[in-house]
């Protein structure tokens, strides 16, 4: 009967023990910062400048303020010209911003920007969505 006591203690303890541990990867895993990841341009491209868009909610269309000074960075950082542009739309959803992607007419259609084959593309998109609690099934 002892040895049956034993047994099933030392199990608890075992099983206890991989939860614990199980549960500290999943939160170090959560909660660790991501991995930086370095991106070098590669300047073997068919033209000399650098394009970046940015698009999407507010976020782009206040950062058209900024487009100066970040391409005074970037270019600071590789040596090559660069060229950014940004255009947003207030408080648009995520569906609303593709649909501007598609559409050129001011202020808000993106198409423009995108026929400028950009290098990079940044969108800004689902902070509305969220507040206004929109679910996956809305797309």
């Amino acid at each position: 009967m002892k040895f049956f006591k034993v047994i099933i203690i030392l199990s608890t303890l075992l099983i206890f023990t991989w939860g614990v541990i199980y549960i500290y990867q999943q939160l170090t895993d959560y909660y660790s910062l991501a991995e930086e990841k370095v991106v070098i341009y590669n300047k073997t491209t068919n033209h000399d400048t650098l394009t970046i868009i940015f698009i999407g909610d507010s976020w782009a269309t206040y950062h058209s303020k900024y487009n100066n000074q970040l391409k005074n960075m970037v270019e600071d950082r590789l040596g090559i010209p660069v060229n950014v542009y940004s255009n947003g739309a207030i408080g648009a959803k995520t569906n609303a911003i593709y649909y501007y992607m598609s559409d050129t007419i001011p202020p808000f259609g993106t198409k423009d920007l995108l026929n400028k084959v950009p290098d990079y593309c940044i969108i800004s998109a689902g902070i509305n969505d969220a507040v206004a609690k929109l679910g996956t099934q809305n797309y």
